[in-house]
């Protein structure tokens, strides 16, 4: 590092910050404190298998819409009645779009843009998904693009390994069901070793995030089977 002629320390530590903050997003959203269900129940063939993985840390959104019973919702056909069926599934917690998020990848992304209801321009006027090749809401509910939205699942929603996981999901939750606790926010440190011409960078943040609802309600749920 000394030797180089590009500064490198602050490549090195944007690189360990945006580290961190993707795997927040990645247990934020995947999390489960099991080491064996979810996504690293199959023998061999897991996406995780440690404790300390930071999917380890909490129950994420899918987690809880897995556990709360709420029944989620077949869209290999993917059409507007499919994201309406999730939105009835949720019941009182679906009333206000306010307070509803769908959280998508990109193939589920793709697949919004190409409802029949926001495509065209007779139907959506000028925001029509043809014209602006982008979608910022349907039924008023707000849509999140996410690359940790996994697009390797199982038919179920779960990863299960081998050629079934050819599947994504588009989770649909309401955002005051969960929170995040910060006891410390994201600090970045360094230290230098004068001795051996090092330096050292840690970054570290101590939080969690529980639901607020008994795991049973029906805060979350699923599209599965999208593809």
């Amino acid at each position: 590092m000394a030797d180089s002629i590009v500064p490198v320390l602050p490549m090195i530590t944007d690189d360990i910050v945006f580290g961190l903050q993707s795997a927040i997003e990645d247990a934020l959203l995947n999390g489960s404190t099991l080491l064996n269900d979810l996504d690293n129940a199959v023998g061999g063939s897991e996406l995780w298998t440690s404790n300390r993985d930071a999917r380890n840390s909490w129950e994420g959104v899918r987690k809880s819409a897995v556990t709360s019973g709420v029944g989620t919702v077949d869209a290999s056909t993917f059409d507007i009645g499919d994201l309406r069926t999730a939105r009835k599934n949720m019941g009182k917690y679906a009333v206000d779009t306010s307070n509803l998020v769908w959280l998508v990848g990109p193939t589920a992304y793709s697949k919004f843009l190409g409802l029949t209801e926001v495509l065209t321009l007779e139907k959506f006027g000028p925001r029509a998904t043809v014209l602006t090749g982008q979608i910022g809401a349907v039924d008023g509910v707000p849509i999140v693009l996410s690359e940790y939205i996994y697009e390797n699942l199982a038919d179920t929603g779960l990863y299960t390994g081998g050629a079934g996981t050819l599947y994504t999901i588009a989770l649909l939750f309401h955002r005051l069901a969960h929170m995040i606790g910060d006891r410390r926010t994201m600090n970045l440190e360094t230290d230098r070793f004068i001795l051996a011409g090092q330096i050292a960078v840690l970054v570290s943040a101590r939080m969690d995030m529980q639901k607020m609802f008994a795991s049973t309600e029906k805060t979350e749920t699923f599209l599965k089977k999208i593809s």
